[in-house]
């Protein structure tokens, strides 16, 4: 973009959007510079557990527009397990074989519940307003390779989730209870759905100028 301030936009960003926005000309302006004050950001805004968003040469002379946004969330558990118990254990893949996994483990009552061909649990986070929940539901098939079958219930049946959660309301006891440790993590295009909410200027051929003044 060009190095012309877009003064209302910056402004609408920053007092009612509450984010952050600066004016950068992609042209002069090194692309690595850029490239590590986004991953900086993205950095301090997730508290340190997404260190870089943006690979190297991701930034060029043609970038017109870069948006980023963060959501960080710091769960504890309820009921949390004990890191001096975790264990690794058999973890399965979809083709059947298995990896050695680190799983948590913990000998204290669980919501869980056994349906006709996977496993149930619900397991709470901890919340400093007692009027609310904050909750976590994982569903086990018991066949290892069960997983797409569950899937494709779940996307078929629009009521599938409210007819099994509402089961899993009780404590049990527990013999052998395992949860490996997992990271969660989505990637997709963002041009196409920008496009599709009517965001086209950024993506359209020929020069920025359209751009100049536009709230984006």
């Amino acid at each position: 973009m060009s190095t012309q301030a877009v003064v209302p936009c910056l402004e609408f960003v920053k007092s009612v959007g509450m984010g952050e926005a600066e004016d950068k000309n992609f042209v002069y302006s090194p692309g690595e510079e850029v490239r590590a004050q986004a991953n900086k950001w993205a950095e301090k805004a997730t508290n340190g557990l997404i260190e870089s968003v943006l690979p190297p040469e991701s930034i060029t002379n043609k970038t017109k527009i870069l948006l980023a946004n963060a959501l960080y969330f710091k769960g504890i558990w309820k009921k949390e397990f004990d890191e001096s118990s975790a264990k690794d254990s058999k973890f399965y893949l979809l083709d059947g074989s298995f990896v050695e996994a680190p799983f948590m483990t913990t000998y204290v009552d669980q919501i869980v519940h056994s349906f006709s061909y996977f496993k149930g649990l619900r397991l709470l986070y901890k919340v400093t307003d007692d009027t609310k929940e904050l909750l976590m539901y994982i569903f086990l098939p018991h066949k290892k390779d069960g997983l797409w079958d569950l899937v494709k219930k779940v996307a078929s049946d629009s009521e599938f989730l409210t007819k099994h959660v509402c089961k899993l309301s009780r404590y049990v006891s527990v013999r052998r209870f395992m949860i490996p440790k997992f990271k969660i993590s989505i990637g997709f295009e963002a041009s196409k759905v920008l496009k599709e909410g009517g965001l086209d200027l950024p993506f359209s051929k020929g020069d920025d100028a359209g751009l100049h003044g536009q709230l984006l």
